[in-house]
């Protein structure tokens, strides 16, 4: 387990809420790696 689960696990979070907070997360900084390549920025 990473640490950072483990300190919300340790604030009262449930599994299922950390699971799902981490995964939105990962999800929406996939779309902006997407759309960063898709759409230019510094790199395109």
């Amino acid at each position: 387990m990473a640490p950072i689960h483990h300190h919300f696990e340790m604030c009262g979070w449930s599994e299922k809420k950390i699971v799902s907070v981490f995964g939105l997360v990962n999800i929406l900084g996939g779309a902006a790696a997407v759309a960063l390549m898709k759409f230019g920025g510094y790199f395109g």
